[in-house]
C-alpha cells in the first residue's frame, strides 16, 4: 500500500483509493500534522503566508522561501490532497480540505513565541489561511 501511495504522489497518477480509505488516510495525516511541534509551515513564516493569501504569485513566493524540508513536505501534502479531490473521489471537496488542513499546516505562533500576535487568532485570519492552502490544492507547485 505504501508503495502505491508513493507512486501516485511521485507520478501525479490518480489515487487508487476509494472514498472511505482516502478519508481515513487524510484523517490520520491530519492527526499527525496536528501533533507536530513545528507546523509544516514554520511559525516564523505564518505572517508571510497570511499576507500572501489571495495573491497567487505572493503565495508561491512565500512557499519558495520555506526551509527546503518544509517546502518538500508541503508539496507532498498538497499533491496527496489534490489526488483525494479528483473527480473519482468527488464526495470530498477541496474547500473542505483547505479549511481542515489549513488549521494544521499553517498555525499561528503560540503565546510565548517571539512572533506571537493576538490578531492571528481573528476569524478573518482563518479565511486567509484556508485561501492560502486552497490555492495550492488547485495548482501544481513548480
Amino acid at each position: 500500500m505504501q508503495a502505491l501511495v508513493q507512486e501516485s504522489l511521485d507520478t501525479d497518477e490518480p489515487f487508487p483509493l476509494i472514498d472511505e480509505i482516502a478519508s481515513a488516510v487524510a484523517q490520520t495525516l491530519l492527526c499527525f500534522l496536528d501533533s507536530l511541534v513545528q507546523p509544516v509551515i514554520p511559525y516564523g513564516f505564518f505572517p508571510l503566508c497570511i499576507d500572501a493569501a489571495g495573491h497567487d504569485q505572493n503565495s508561491e513566493l512565500a512557499v519558495s522561501r520555506l526551509p527546503p524540508v518544509h517546502m518538500v513536505v508541503f508539496e507532498y501534502i498538497c499533491q496527496f490532497l489534490r489526488l483525494i479531490v479528483l473527480p473519482s473521489n468527488s464526495s470530498i471537496h477541496d474547500t473542505d480540505l483547505a479549511v481542515v488542513f489549513g488549521n494544521v499546516i499553517i498555525k499561528p505562533p503560540p503565546y510565548g513565541n517571539p512572533t506571537y500576535d493576538p490578531k492571528w487568532f481573528e476569524p478573518t485570519v482563518d479565511v486567509k489561511r484556508s485561501r492560502f492552502i486552497l490555492y495550492f490544492l488547485k495548482v501544481t507547485i513548480d
